[in-house]
């Protein structure tokens, strides 16, 4: 379920959504303030194993160092821009972050709606992402099945139609974190992917 926060003070004016981002609990966050361009995801030639690759290099391997998912992100050479998205409080916030064609990237810490240190990738797969596919690729980067992975399934053995895998994993600052994989609720089609410290 999307918690969307909407900035109440601003509500005179207009307001569009900005990218994605996670609360707490994991599920998928957009945020409206004014002036703020929405963002319309589109189909490119990656796939949910590109997708995937793309999230262990820019948010498990970058510790949430916003420098070093630039340069991660950089690597990946799939156009990506940074785009500031300026919230206007009395002292103005930029959750801004990276964009594609077919791909966001956003990373935050002590966030004004989020305390927890996160990084989160919404990708528009060039295939039908499914939940095999996440949870084969990410339990290969992870090393272990998912912790809620006795969901997966009802008593009848039947796959649960919502079940989104999570795991709770040590990063490699030492930090207890916990890895989300559902399907996007903002861009229809997309994934996201996150990892939210503790």
């Amino acid at each position: 379920m999307i918690r969307a926060l909407t900035i109440l003070a601003l509500s005179l004016w207009s307001t569009s959504a900005s990218a994605s981002w996670v609360d707490k609990f994991g599920d998928e966050t957009s945020i409206h303030f004014p002036g703020n361009a929405p963002i319309a995801l589109s189909k490119s030639n990656h796939t949910l194993a590109d997708g995937i690759a793309a999230f262990d290099a820019v948010c498990l391997k970058t510790g949430f160092d916003k420098s070093a998912v630039e340069k991660a992100i950089q690597a990946l050479s799939w156009g990506f821009t940074y785009k500031a998205e300026i919230v206007p409080f009395t002292n103005p916030v930029d959750i801004g972050g990276w964009n594609t064609a077919d791909a966001t990237v956003r990373v935050g810490v002590d966030l004004f709606f989020n305390k927890k240190a996160q990084c989160n990738v919404v990708v528009m797969t060039s295939d039908a992402p499914t939940v095999d596919g996440m949870v084969d690729s990410l339990t290969a980067i992870i090393g272990k099945a998912p912790d809620n992975a006795k969901k997966r399934y009802d008593k009848q053995g039947k796959p649960r139609p919502y079940f989104a895998p999570q795991w709770t994993v040590v990063n490699a600052g030492g930090q207890s974190t916990t890895i989300y994989a559902k399907p996007s609720t903002t861009s229809a089609g997309a994934v996201l992917f996150a990892v939210v410290g503790k």
